[in-house]
Order: C-alpha cells, then sequence, then structure tokens
C-alpha cells in the first residue's frame, strides 16, 4: 500500500505541467497591455529603452532597461510627459517576468513595497523609437 502511494505520488508530480518561460522574444520589439486600464498605452523597447505612449494624447513615458537576468530587469523612469508624476524621475522599478506564452508574458513589476501583475502581449517585432 505505501508503495502505491508513492507511485501515486511520484505521478501526479510527473504530471504537473510547469509554467514556461522563454524571455528572449520580449527584450525587443513593440507591445501592448491586456489590463483594460492601460488599452491605450503601446510599449515599444529596444534592448536598452523604452518606450510607452498613450494613443489617445499621445503622452509618453521613456525610460532605461537594464537586464539583471534572462528574466528579470530594472527600468528607470527618465522622461514623463505628465507634470504630476514627474516625481518618479529617476525611480527604478523592478520587473520579474514570472510566465511567457508564445506571444505574451506576465510580469510582476516592484516599487517600494507595492506590488502588481500585468499581461503584455508582443503585437510586433519592430522596434522603432521616436
Amino acid at each position: 500500500m505505501r508503495y502505491l502511494a508513492l507511485f501515486f505520488c511520484l505521478t501526479i508530480i510527473s504530471c504537473y505541467k510547469t509554467k514556461q518561460k522563454d524571455c528572449s522574444n520580449f527584450k525587443t520589439g513593440t507591445f501592448k497591455y491586456e489590463n483594460p486600464y492601460y488599452k491605450d498605452w503601446i510599449i515599444i523597447r529596444n534592448d536598452s529603452i523604452q518606450i510607452e505612449y498613450n494613443t489617445n494624447d499621445n503622452s509618453k513615458i521613456i525610460g532605461h532597461i537594464e537586464w539583471t537576468s534572462d528574466c528579470t530587469y530594472q527600468f528607470t523612469y527618465h522622461q514623463v510627459d505628465d507634470t504630476y508624476t514627474n516625481s518618479i524621475i529617476g525611480t527604478k522599478l523592478k520587473v520579474n517576468i514570472i510566465e511567457s506564452s508564445n506571444n505574451s508574458y506576465k510580469y510582476q513589476t516592484y516599487l517600494n513595497k507595492l506590488k502588481d501583475e500585468y499581461w503584455i502581449t508582443k503585437i510586433s517585432d519592430k522596434k522603432k523609437l521616436q
């Protein structure tokens, strides 16, 4: 009976599908947020610069990206078009990709003690920075 329980546990563990992460596809390109709150924002990223812009009002957020591992990077705010949020310039945002599929990924952000999770979808490999 003990062997049967051990066999059952090993079978369940071997069938467990781990979340795959291949982050190399997400280091460059054009992306969009899957969160409806950010539906008007487009992200354009090369290996070290990221520009986010709002398609409704053309406001921009520009920052520097430093990849610290294959699936983790720090985003440092350099320019924000909104005068109310200019205080975040120079702030570093830690980003950790925790799950991925063919053209989208789920990530966590850490800013001070606040943690958020979002899904982003890659919409193009083109990365024309404006």
